[in-house]
């Protein structure tokens, strides 16, 4: 076998699960499908009008009035990639999800198929973040009420404290008082003891 022959057989490259970074990428390949799709099939009717303006609220508008559109597979796919563009007007993951979800199940052919279920998987990726974050901030929340609950404890318990040893003084001094009164009534009787023995 010659050097370099290129009938040598190599092991495909391993590639890594697209993370949710890779979101805007997979929506500028799903964007470029369905303007391509666009260009090839032209439409009068006002779901299209508003995607080839980029008018993308009224065309969200058109499609969540018109059921019928929920068996037109490019209106799916194009309401669920405008609702899965991060920061835009009609940016909603579940509902972009949804829409996915019935094109892959009514439309299994579809030439959109990998796109959507790149998508799908991507955007199952963000929820789940989007949840283990809320989880993180809930606990955050917790840890700090209760910080706060424990701080509330321990200043209760000094100003308790201070009065406690307040209260310990001014016991203290109280029965200090009283023993220097039993002093000076023992003096006094002692004295007078004194006197009746001194007397004839």
């Amino acid at each position: 076998m010659r050097n370099g022959s290129s009938s040598i057989n190599r092991p495909p490259a391993k590639t890594s699960p697209m993370a949710p970074r890779g979101l805007a990428a997979c929506l500028l390949l799903a964007i470029a499908c369905a303007a391509t799709t666009a260009c090839v099939h032209r439409h009068t009717n006002p779901f299209d009008q508003a995607y080839e303006q980029g008018n993308v609220r009224e065309m969200t508008r058109i499609f969540d009035a018109d059921s019928a559109l929920w068996r037109n597979e490019q209106a799916l796919f194009r309401t669920a990639i405008a609702r899965a563009t991060p920061g835009g007007p009609v940016y909603d993951l579940q509902r972009a999800r949804t829409e996915l979800q019935v094109l892959l199940a009514r439309f299994p052919e579809s030439s959109h198929r990998p796109v959507a279920l790149s998508l799908t998987a991507l955007i199952g990726q963000l929820e789940k973040q989007a949840a283990r974050s809320d989880e993180l901030s809930q606990r955050v929340d917790s840890l700090e009420a209760h910080a706060d609950s424990a701080a509330a404890r321990t200043a209760e318990q000094r100003r308790a404290s201070f009065q406690l040893l307040a209260d310990l003084r001014r016991t203290q001094a109280e029965l200090q008082s009283v023993q220097e009164e039993l002093e000076r009534l023992k003096a006094v009787d002692l004295r007078l003891s004194t006197r009746k023995h001194r007397a004839p």
